[in-house]
């Protein structure tokens, strides 16, 4: 996230997570109030990335949302908060995980700008 000016209160902000998940701001506020239309499974999946879910709270989160949890063999896609901090350290660099079908999971703002 780009720093800004110093907070009266710790934390992101709505258009923050919005952005770390993805999405409008308009629509993370939609959910967040729940009168919106219920959210795919997509949608679930990129706000528990952008929050940096673990499978366990990624599942809860599923199910708070209407959905299945993703079975244990399925989430070799997931990546976990602590590889997201190592990338994290690495934003300077170019740097992706990869999931096992060779699909990118999680890139380094440089690397996406290096292709």
């Amino acid at each position: 996230m780009r720093r800004g000016q110093h907070r009266r209160a710790p934390g992101l902000r709505r258009e923050e997570v919005a952005e770390l998940c993805s999405m409008s701001a308009d629509y993370f506020a939609r959910l967040e109030r729940g009168d919106g239309p219920q959210p795919s499974e997509q949608m679930v999946a990129a706000v528990a990335g952008g929050l940096r879910l673990t499978l366990d709270e990624r599942d809860h989160l599923f199910l708070l949302a209407g959905h299945r949890a993703a079975p244990r063999d399925l989430r070799a896609t997931h990546v976990s908060p602590r590889l997201m901090r190592v990338m994290d350290g690495l934003a300077g660099s170019t740097a992706q995980v990869m999931g096992p079908l060779g699909e990118t999971l999680l890139q380094t703002p440089r690397g996406r700008t290096a292709g």
